[in-house]
C-alpha cells in the first residue's frame, strides 16, 4: 500500500466513526454500554442444553438437565446471564416432583479440575432408576441459597412445554 492509500483509508475511518471507538467499557457519551443481557430481546442460553429456571428476574439461573436414559437429573447454578457458574455453599438441593410425586435430593458434585470443592460447588446431581424413561418431569427446586439470597419453590418442567 502506498502512503496516499493509507491516508485515504484513515480519513474514511475517521469520518465513518470508526476512529471514535472508546475502549474500556464506556461509550463516547460517557454512558455504560448495554450488556448483552440488558439488550432488548436477549435471552440467556442454557450452556448444557437444559432448561433455564430463572431466580429473581435474571438475578441468577438454575439450569435443569434431565437424561431419561440414565435416569439422572442435574442442576447447574449460573449467573443472571447464564454464562458463569456460581458456586454455592449448599451440600444438596431438594427437588419436589409433582409428576411423579416424590422428593429428591440432588447432591453437590465437586470437581478438582474446575477447582470446586465441598462447600463451593455449582453442580448438583442425582441418578435414580425410577426416573428412567419418563417423558416428562414437573417439579420445584425447594430452596436455593445464592450465597445469602434464598429462592424457594422455583418451578420447572422437563422437557419444556412447546409454545
Amino acid at each position: 500500500m502506498n502512503f496516499s492509500t493509507i491516508v485515504f483509508l484513515g480519513l474514511i475511518s475517521l469520518t465513518t466513526g470508526l476512529g471514535n471507538q472508546v475502549y474500556g467499557g464506556a461509550s463516547p457519551e460517557g454512558t455504560t454500554p448495554l450488556t448483552q443481557a440488558s439488550k432488548p430481546g436477549f435471552e440467556p442460553q442454557a450452556p448444557h442444553g437444559g432448561l433455564l429456571v430463572d431466580a429473581g428476574d435474571d438475578f441468577a439461573h438454575v439450569e435443569m438437565v434431565y437424561d431419561p436414559v440414565e435416569g439422572s437429573l442435574w442442576a447447574y447454578i449460573l449467573d443472571g446471564e447464564a454464562e458463569e457458574v456460581v458456586p454455592l455453599k449448599q451440600s444438596s438441593i431438594l427437588v419436589r416432583l409433582a409428576k411423579p410425586a416424590r422428593t429428591l435430593k440432588l447432591k453437590a458434585v465437586v470437581s478438582p479440575l474446575s477447582g470446586e470443592k465441598p462447600g463451593e460447588t455449582s453442580s448438583y446431581a442425582l441418578t435414580d432408576p425410577s426416573l428412567k424413561g419418563l417423558s416428562q418431569i414437573q417439579g420445584v427446586l425447594v430452596s436455593v441459597d445464592f450465597n445469602g439470597r434464598v429462592f424457594k419453590n422455583l418451578a420447572f418442567q422437563l422437557p419444556p412445554k412447546k409454545e
